[in-house]
């Protein structure tokens, strides 16, 4: 993994940090963020992920319940290279309860489209995954139609 930033000491706290969200070490990565606030929105790796992607894919719960504390709604969209924000990672790896967190921090999140321009409810076909976001993506819709036309 190549990891990109600014300074030496940036770099290092960066690969700490992917490495604790690899862990699900909340503890220690809530002492990088506090040390360097603006660490949670960095991309940390090559692709340019996040934190929160990396916590994500590997699909630890509490860490993402912990970090979305530090995230306002509009980060959770940030995408990596190949156009993928944190929930299709969720949407991926079928943790329902992770795509929950994150849908409740950011609504339209569903409606972001990710890599290959697909929404995340196509990533996992004909699983609870795919089912509990198509019912969401088509709520979404549904109300976004309802307000345009008021």
């Amino acid at each position: 993994m190549v990891f990109f930033f600014f300074t030496e000491k940036l770099r290092a706290k960066g690969v700490q940090l992917y490495q604790a969200a690899l862990k699900g070490d909340w503890k220690a990565a809530n002492g990088i963020i506090i040390e360097q606030k603006d660490i949670i929105y960095q991309k940390i790796t090559s692709k340019s992920e996040t934190v929160l992607h990396i916590a994500v894919a590997a699909k630890h719960e509490g860490f993402v319940r912990n970090l979305l504390g530090s995230l306002e709604s509009n980060d959770l969209a940030l995408r990596n290279v190949d156009g993928n924000t944190a929930l299709c990672f969720a949407a991926a790896s079928g943790v329902v309860e992770i795509a929950k967190m994150l849908i409740e921090k950011n609504k339209d999140l569903p409606m972001i489209r990710g890599g290959e321009k697909r929404l995340q409810s196509t990533w996992q076909p004909y699983s609870v995954m795919e089912k509990w976001l198509n019912t969401f993506t088509r709520i979404h819709a549904l109300e976004n139609s309802m307000m345009k036309s008021l």
